[in-house]
C-alpha cells in the first residue's frame, strides 16, 4: 500500500475522484470562487488521505493481533456462573389478574 501520510506522496486517483464526487454534488461548492473551490478540494483530499492512512493502519494492527483463544469461548468459570442465574422466571409468576 502506498504511503498516504507523506505529504510528497500523491493521493491515489480513487481518493481524488471520491472527493470530487462529493464536491460536485454540493450546490455551495459551485457558488464559490475558483480559488476557494481549489483550496477546499485540496484540503479535503489532504484530510481524506490522512483518514485513509489511519484506516489502513488500524486494519493492519487488527490483523496483527493474535486470534482469541478457544478456551475463552468455552464454559464460563465457576465464579461467573452466579451471574448467569435468571432474575425471574415467567413460569413462577402468578396467573394474570390474580
Amino acid at each position: 500500500m502506498p504511503d498516504l501520510t507523506t505529504p510528497a506522496a500523491a493521493p491515489p486517483d480513487w481518493l481524488r475522484l471520491a472527493v470530487r464526487g462529493v464536491l460536485v454534488r454540493s450546490p455551495g461548492y459551485h457558488q464559490m470562487p475558483a480559488d476557494q473551490r481549489r483550496s477546499l478540494a485540496q484540503a479535503m483530499v489532504k484530510v481524506s488521505k490522512i483518514a485513509a492512512a489511519l484506516i489502513a493502519e488500524e486494519c493492519d494492527a487488527e490483523a496483527s493481533l493474535p486470534a482469541p483463544r478457544a478456551a475463552a469461548l468455552e464454559a464460563p468459570a465457576a465464579s461467573a456462573t452466579r451471574y448467569r442465574q435468571p432474575l425471574a422466571r415467567a413460569q413462577d409468576a402468578p396467573p394474570f389478574g390474580t
